[in-house]
């Protein structure tokens, strides 16, 4: 039979790709949608909580392995023998590697929150990654799944997520606020608020929003990770002392490690500088919950904000 169109490359991929309303509802749908849940898991003993409040409430099993001080795993906390889950946490954009030993015959589960985009770099023969774009943008909702194991897509609900429409609001009362001295910033900031307590409470998955999907087609992520590599460079100028040895695949954050941190986020937020703070509220004893500093390096904050920023690093550290 002659073929009709073979001019057109077929597409293939290797994975099934799909999306929900976050980070923790594609973490549900890992759990609830695959056969994993009775597995036995080991995680990174520096995580978000909400990683543990996920694996509890699903009743999951997991112990930890060390993250060290330069975010790189820590191979004798890793024993092969009990684990069949493998949770790894690309932090801040930077790919974590680890020897296939620790995973050829495991599932991985691949923690991209910090990616705009991600791959099955490792090539795991069992694979689940998922990324939150609320952490690297300035959507209200969203993340994004690749995996090459079977998943119940129909556990995702065809709905938004209810915390988007307050997250949203919240997000419009700001940009008044902040352009045209409409409303108050206690208005916007108790918003945000409780929208996160909604996220909190919400344990149903639910899909990515319309209007969150539309904007992700806009992102021009080269363009922004030009403007996040020269800022890095310049925060690199000052000798903070980057935990990375290399810059980050996808740079989202500058990160470094500082004994007074408590003393630098006290000051900054005395000149209105807020940064994050990853993870305020860590259970394991690991010296980066209350070490470790990140500084935001996103094109959406403008230029004068992140030179102002900068400024006030310079003159704290």
């Amino acid at each position: 039979m002659i073929a009709i169109g073979g001019e057109l490359p077929l597409i293939r991929r290797d994975y099934q790709v799909g999306f929900t309303d976050s980070g923790r509802s594609s973490l549900r749908l890992f759990l609830r949608g695959t056969d994993c849940r009775d597995k036995r898991f080991l995680i990174p003993d520096f995580l978000c909580e909400v990683i543990e409040d996920v694996l509890k409430s699903e009743e999951v099993q997991y112990s930890f392995y060390r993250v060290k001080s330069d975010l790189t795993i820590d191979y004798s906390t890793l024993d092969v023998d009990h684990y069949d889950v493998l949770y790894l946490i690309n932090y801040f954009g930077k790919n974590t590697h680890v020897d296939s030993l620790y995973y050829q015959d495991k599932i991985v589960l691949e923690d991209s929150v910090f990616s705009i985009n991600f791959e099955n770099r490792l090539k795991a023969i069992k694979w689940f990654g998922f990324n939150s774009f609320r952490k690297v943008s300035n959507l209200v909702d969203g993340s994004m799944i690749k995996t090459n194991l079977q998943v119940d897509w129909l556990l995702i609900r065809n709905e938004t997520a209810p915390f988007v429409q307050t997250k949203t609001e919240a997000k419009n009362k700001k940009n008044e606020y902040l352009r045209y001295s409409i409303g108050s910033e206690e208005e916007y900031l108790t918003l945000f608020n409780k929208g996160e307590q909604e996220i909190d409470q919400q344990k149903e998955i639910f899909r990515m929003s319309s209007n969150s999907m539309e904007q992700l087609l806009t992102i021009k992520d080269s363009n922004d990770q030009e403007i996040a590599r020269s800022r890095f460079d310049v925060l690199s100028s000052f000798a903070l002392g980057s935990v990375f040895e290399n810059k980050p695949e996808h740079i989202s954050y500058f990160v470094f490690n500082h004994c007074s941190k408590n003393k630098i986020y006290a000051y900054l937020r005395s000149k209105s500088i807020y940064l994050p703070n990853f993870w305020p509220s860590g259970k394991r004893e690991n010296e980066l919950y209350s070490n470790l500093i990140a500084v935001p390096l996103y094109s959406y904050y403008e230029q004068d904000k992140f030179d102002r920023l900068k400024e006030e690093i310079k003159k704290i550290i």
